[in-house]
């Protein structure tokens, strides 16, 4: 029979202009074929005039039913090869619209309803199945009778509920997957007990190691709490699992925990255990759970080792990151080696990577205290900077502030609003550090960075020019014309005479009679002076530029002039230099007491070395002044810094100590008062006299003494009630005998008499890392020299002292060196 569906494949090309795709039926009807009955007409004709024409009738009625068989059989063939190619809203169409079905041809409709019953209901029953799993309560409906409806009313809406062998198809199959539907029931019924029963022994064993673990067991105890568990699953317990099953959920546990708890994995992997018929193997000696356990071992020994790297990280975090709130620093910090589990080799967690850490935690934490003091960004950038160089750290946001700063201000920038203006925002923001504190700017202002920066501020507020003008003379300053030469060559006359207009004023050495520390000074105006002049500006107002850049960042100290922009160290500067100098000269006057020294007599001299080394001298002569036994005093700016801690948290620490009396004595509602007898004593409203009993620094502990103040009310000389309290702690740490040096003049100095006595030094003394006592007593520590060597300073010239200086800072730098780094933590 010929083919009733013609089959069109899609047209695929590439032209933009292919029409849209529609559905198109593309049915159409096999043809029919013409039936030849006029032999059988002749033959019923002429069988009245002839019996063996009659006699043909019945052969033919056999080959016509033969050929009407063979069409039939072909008909439904190709139905249901058409079934298997078309597309299910093909075959629905198709189904529905009963194409090929002739009522007339009894036997081939009911052939044609069967097969479409059938195929119809494997496509309803695709439906069902997908409704089962997305919209049928299983915990709640009747799955069986949820299927017929589905089923019925499938039925209904195809329309041929009228033929006999399309409904008895469909209901066949409908059935067996009514069944189907019974045997899913019964099997989400057992999956879902089987979950209940798993979910329960899950939990059982989790809550277990979660109460053990919250209650500090050790991991061996919470192990064997876990192992004991097994028998309330099993087949003795109320879960009434098999052993087999217990192994497994168990295991399932202590996979979970690798991570979190991984001493009780290894634990529980290694512990006998008990069963349903006795005692039974570890997990790692049972046949059964060998392999498992074995990987679950190694990956906890991992996740073990992998913890302790961290706890020990986080220690050495928490523990650095207080340093910083206290101001120690890292002093003795040290590279953390530690070993790599996975990849079997060290690892190192080197000092910068630990203050990076360090830093950014400390940062962290620090935030809630900017939002509690309501601070606005520079404000937060100066505070933390001022923390960060008492710890001896760089603050990250000043930093990036500064750095690259002079390359930030190229020409480009200045056709650029919004860029400028963040360029002067970071310049403003570093004139506030340094107008708060210009020692700390100079620690972070370094090269060309500081030139350009100098040379902004200069032009702004010593001549006066807008941020525009003041940037592009910061960029000449920092990158010189070719024009620079000559320039600086026709305003050398201007600055010759403007230089010695201010030495005249004796602006060098802030009107003392020295001229030692202020040559240094005025080398340095000098400097600044040529490459102001280079930058374009006359030598007089070069001069007066580089006058206020010096100024800006230069300090003082009983009469010398110290240039913080000419010292070239790693070390940075102390938040209170005079106090830490005042320190060296008090611990310099205590040996000193046999030639009557007087401190304001003293001063600092700043070494030629430009690298942040003094010694004390005479403030008239700017001679070397030495102690009752000759010996120079040497220091450097480490020594200070280190004072300026430890000072710090001395005074920290006093603060503390005051601040809790007095919430003690406010809880206790007690004030001192003075009594008849001349005493001070603490009292409350009822006049009764307490006593602390605690020792001083330690918590208040309040005791009645069982006396009674002697006068009706506490009040003044003048008359009004007394509520005094305890003075704040204000005096000053004395410099400890690690923080200078003594050098005695005109000795012998040998580099290895030096290197010796340093190494003898850091190696003995460990205060270098600890805060001094509070008493400040001093320990002299003789110093190594030559046996040729001639004690004392007497007779001898200023110049020969200076020599002896000398001698000490040649041969005693390298082992200086190594202090300034030890005393930074690196």
């Amino acid at each position: 029979m010929q083919q009733g569906r013609v089959q069109t494949p899609d047209f695929k090309n590439n032209l933009a202009l292919k029409p849209a795709a529609r559905p198109v039926d593309t049915f159409e009807a096999p043809a029919q074929i013409p039936q030849d009955n006029n032999t059988a007409r002749l033959v019923d004709a002429l069988s009245a005039f002839s019996s063996t024409i009659g006699q043909l009738a019945p052969t033919l009625g056999q080959a016509e039913a033969a050929s009407k068989n063979k069409k039939d059989d072909a008909a439904l063939a190709e139905r249901q090869n058409f079934f298997m190619k078309a597309s299910p809203e093909e075959q629905r169409r198709y189904i529905v619209e009963k194409h090929g079905l002739d009522r007339d041809e009894v036997k081939q409709a009911a052939a044609i309803g069967k097969m479409d019953g059938a195929r119809y209901a494997e496509m309803v029953q695709g439906e069902l199945q997908t409704h089962m799993q997305t919209e049928f309560d299983w915990n709640n409906g009747d799955p069986e009778e949820y299927a017929r409806r589905f089923l019925q009313n499938k039925l209904q809406e195809i329309g041929r509920t009228d033929e006999p062998t399309f409904v008895s198809a469909y209901s066949q199959a409908g059935q067996s997957f009514i069944q189907n539907v019974s045997a899913m029931r019964i099997k989400r019924q057992a999956d879902h007990m089987d979950v209940k029963i798993k979910g329960a022994a899950s939990d059982y064993f989790r809550l277990t190691v979660d109460d053990s673990v919250k209650a500090g067991d050790d991991p061996q105890v919470t192990a064997k709490k876990l192992l004991t568990a097994a028998s309330d699953a099993g087949k003795r317990g109320t879960l009434l699992l098999e052993d087999g099953d217990v192994d497994k959920y168990q295991l399932d546990e202590l996979e979970r925990r690798i991570d979190s708890n991984p001493q009780v994995v290894i634990a529980a992997i290694h512990q006998g255990r008990t069963g349903a018929g006795g005692n039974r193997p570890s997990y790692i000696d049972d046949p059964a759970t060998r392999d498992r356990a074995i990987l679950l071992d190694r990956k906890a020994g991992i996740a073990l080792q992998l913890q302790r790297n961290r706890q020990e990280r986080d220690t050495l975090i928490a523990a650095n990151t207080q340093a910083i709130e206290s101001g120690n620093g890292f002093l003795g910090l040290r590279d953390l080696v530690q070993f790599n589990p996975h990849s079997g080799e060290e690892t190192v967690y080197s000092v910068e990577s630990q203050k990076d850490e360090a830093v950014r935690n400390w940062i962290k934490q620090d935030d809630a205290t900017a939002k509690r003091l309501g601070e606005a960004p520079p404000q937060t950038i100066l505070r933390r900077a001022q923390q960060f160089a008492i710890a001896g750290l760089q603050d990250p946001d000043l930093k990036a502030a500064t750095d690259s700063i002079a390359q930030a201000g190229s020409p480009e920038v200045l056709q650029q609003p919004e860029a400028k203006e963040k360029l002067v925002q970071r310049l403003e923001l570093i004139n506030t550090v340094t107008k708060t504190n210009k020692n700390l700017s100079a620690s972070y202002l370094k090269g060309q960075d500081k030139e350009f920066v100098d040379g902004f501020f200069a032009a702004r507020e010593a001549l006066g020019r807008d941020d525009t003008a003041a940037l592009s003379f910061a960029y000449a300053v920092t990158n010189p014309s070719p024009q620079a030469r000559s320039r600086v060559f026709a305003a050398r006359h201007d600055i010759t005479n403007a230089v010695k207009a201010l030495r005249d004023s004796k602006w060098f050495s802030l009107n003392n009679p020295s001229m030692e520390n202020s040559g240094m000074v005025e080398d340095h105006l000098w400097d600044l002076s040529e490459k102001y002049a280079a930058a374009g500006l006359s030598g007089q107002d070069a001069v007066a530029a580089a006058k206020s850049a010096i100024e800006k960042s230069a300090i003082h100290y009983n009469g010398t002039l110290i240039d913080v922009g000419s010292i070239n160290t790693r070390a940075e500067m102390p938040s209170d230099f005079k106090g830490a100098v005042e320190a060296q000269v008090a611990a310099f006057l205590e040996d000193s007491k046999g030639k009557a020294y007087d401190a304001s007599q003293v001063t600092i001299y700043q070494t030629g070395d430009k690298d942040g080394r003094f010694y004390l001298v005479d403030k008239d002569t700017m001679s070397p002044v030495t102690d009752d036994n000759g010996a120079m005093h040497f220091f450097t700016l480490s020594n200070l810094r280190a004072w300026d801690n430890a000072n710090r948290q001395m005074l920290d620490n006093a603060n503390a100590s005051y601040n809790a009396f007095n919430q003690s004595v406010n809880a206790k509602g007690l004030f001192q008062a003075l009594d008849k007898d001349g005493s001070t004593v603490w009292i409350n409203t009822n006049r009764e006299i307490w006593h602390n009993t605690a020792e001083e620094g330690q918590t208040p502990n309040w005791k009645k003494t069982g006396k009674r103040y002697s006068r009706t009310t506490a009040i003044s000389p003048r008359g009004l009630p007394v509520f005094k309290r305890p003075e704040r702690m204000n005096q000053k740490l004395k410099a400890a005998s690690t923080w200078y040096q003594r050098v005695v003049v005109g000795a012998k100095i040998t580099a290895s008499a030096v290197a010796d006595k340093y190494a003898d030094e850091m190696q003995n003394d460990a205060s270098y890392s600890d805060i001094a006592k509070e008493t400040g007593t001093r320990i002299a520590k003789p110093v190594k020299a030559a046996t040729d060597a001639t004690i004392g300073s007497a007779g001898r010239s200023a110049a020969e002292m200076i020599n002896g200086a000398q001698d000490f800072i040649s041969v005693g730098k390298k082992a200086e060196d190594a202090i300034n780094e030890r005393n930074r933590g690196r």
